[in-house]
């Protein structure tokens, strides 16, 4: 069982559509702003992203780490610009 009670109603910490800003994602369960949901669901929440994503109806592409993350991970991992 998952330590995160399931409620009936639930509403999110801020709204989905307003969750994923280009530094930050805010999770919707604690409303914290955090650059990797995954640790934070796993670590705190003890969640797994589909939990996650379910639990919230939210699509399988949402993302786990913000999107300005992704893209200096990206251009660190091929070298940077040239």
């Amino acid at each position: 069982m998952s330590p995160a009670p399931e409620r009936g109603e639930r509403s999110p910490a801020v709204p989905i559509e307003a969750s994923v800003t280009p530094d930050y994602i805010i999770c919707l369960e604690t409303g914290r702003k955090l650059v990797l949901l995954r640790r934070h669901l796993r670590e705190i929440l003890h969640l797994t992203p589909e939990e996650y994503r379910s639990r919230w109806g939210l699509p399988p592409e949402y993302p786990m780490a913000a999107p300005n993350y992704r893209c200096r991970r990206h251009t660190a991992k091929n070298g940077g610009s040239r």
